[in-house]
């Protein structure tokens, strides 16, 4: 197999294919960090055999369809059936310790960056073994409107199956897999059952621009996205997820991603091995004078950066 070579992308180009894609496709990757953006584009190309970004602008022009595996491999779209075993480990832990009970409410989650809808099943299956899938709402956004369409079908390639199976037997080892699946030889593919289906609303957000629901969830998922962003960006978003999260939620974040100095007054590690935070109170005193300086550290970045301009 030929090696992967790094093709360096100038900012002209990068500019050029992302208005393309704005104008034509209305996905905004404006506020994506330039070198991740890069990378993707890079690696896209050589998978592609493109010389050029001008046969990358091409290709897209003459065949839409193509978008959807296009923009998965610019930002590295990591999602498959109980992806990182200590994450999933992590989370039936702090179910079972959080939310498992009759007394509890219903719970609403939001799978933010949700691909083609691999987690978003994995949670409702996990929900599912805790006794809780019938009282969660589950909220389910992608940037990619090509993904969110193939989310919401729920099937997935026969040739996935062993790979899948084992991932979820790691996770689930008392589980049943055929309690969740069923399979088609005709159409080769597996899908999950209609009745893990019906909780969950997909949708497509963009994180930069669409608003968010405050105040509304008691888990967020937002694995391997921040990496696209830039740190001031980064940091908006988390404010903004936050807000999102009810008092004494949790938030999830890849683990390619890490948590800014600047926000660690809004988070506070729950389980650092499979990258879950706890959403710290605004009111708790503790954290405030660590907030104000955070704030202050922020408000000078934006004085320097408009300076700059």
């Amino acid at each position: 197999m030929k090696k992967f070579s790094y093709r360096e992308i100038s900012d002209q180009e990068l500019q050029s294919l992302t208005d393309v894609i704005a104008t034509k496709f209305g996905l905004d990757f404006s506020n994506y960090e330039k070198k991740s953006l890069k990378r993707g584009i890079s690696r896209l190309m050589f998978k592609n055999g493109f010389e050029s970004v001008l046969d990358l602008w091409k290709s897209l022009m003459s065949a839409r369809e193509l978008l959807p595996g296009y923009i998965d491999e610019m930002t590295v779209n990591l999602t498959e059936l109980f992806r990182n075993k200590e994450l999933w480990i992590g989370l039936n832990e702090l179910i079972q310790k959080n939310y498992r009970g009759k007394d509890k409410q219903d719970l609403a989650i939001w799978h933010s960056g949700c691909s083609t809808g691999e987690e978003v099943y994995s949670m409702a299956i996990l929900l599912q073994e805790n006794g809780l899938w019938e009282r969660t709402w589950s909220y389910a956004t992608d940037l990619n409107p090509f993904a969110i369409k193939s989310a919401v079908k729920g099937t997935f390639p026969l040739v996935l199956k062993s790979k899948y199976l084992k991932a979820f037997d790691q996770c689930l080892p008392d589980a049943e897999f055929e309690r969740y699946f069923e399979i088609s030889m005709e159409q080769n593919h597996f899908g999950i059952k209609k009745d893990f289906t019906k909780n969950i609303d997909f949708q497509c957000h963009n994180l930069i621009s669409d608003p968010y629901k405050q105040n509304s969830f008691d888990l967020i998922f937002c694995r391997n996205v921040l990496i696209y962003f830039d740190d001031m960006l980064k940091i908006q978003i988390l404010q903004k997820l936050h807000k999102s999260i009810r008092k004494g939620g949790f938030l999830v974040i890849g683990f390619y991603d890490f948590m800014p100095n600047d926000c660690k007054h809004l988070f506070e590690p729950y389980d650092s091995s499979a990258r879950i935070y706890k959403k710290v109170d605004s009111d708790d005193p503790t954290h405030k004078n660590e907030a104000l300086t955070a704030r202050e550290r922020l408000k000078k970045r934006l004085e320097e950066n408009y300076k700059r301009m």
